[in-house]
């Protein structure tokens, strides 16, 4: 029992360390529950948000600095750059004009630089 008389995981015989619950870690949780596609839409998802972090961080612009200029509400911001929502493409747009940023289409085999 834990100090204010509520059981823990372990007095009620469920172990911390049971390696036979979901998987030991989010590698093994994402290969076995998602398709590669899936992984592959969070990995796009998760670099796209990062750019436009790294870019509204560098223009040293607020949340409510992009909201005030966009018409975005700081809110619907932060859901996005925590990847909490998955944003429409207009409110992503939106959201890199102020920034000097746009989208592109390129192959995905193609090197970044």
């Amino acid at each position: 029992m834990s100090n204010d008389n509520q059981p823990v995981l372990e007095d009620i015989g469920v172990s911390t360390m049971d390696k036979n619950a979901i998987g030991e870690n989010w590698k093994d949780v994402k290969h076995e529950f998602l398709t590669e596609a899936e992984r592959d839409e969070i990995a796009l998802r998760v670099n796209v948000i990062s750019e436009i972090i790294k870019a509204r961080e560098v223009s040293g612009m607020s949340q409510d600095a992009i909201s005030s200029k966009t018409g975005v509400k700081q809110s619907v911001i932060s859901r996005m750059e925590q990847l909490e929502t998955n944003p429409q493409l207009e409110t992503v747009l939106k959201i890199l004009k102020p920034l000097g940023k746009t989208l592109g289409v390129i192959d995905l085999e193609q090197p970044q630089v």
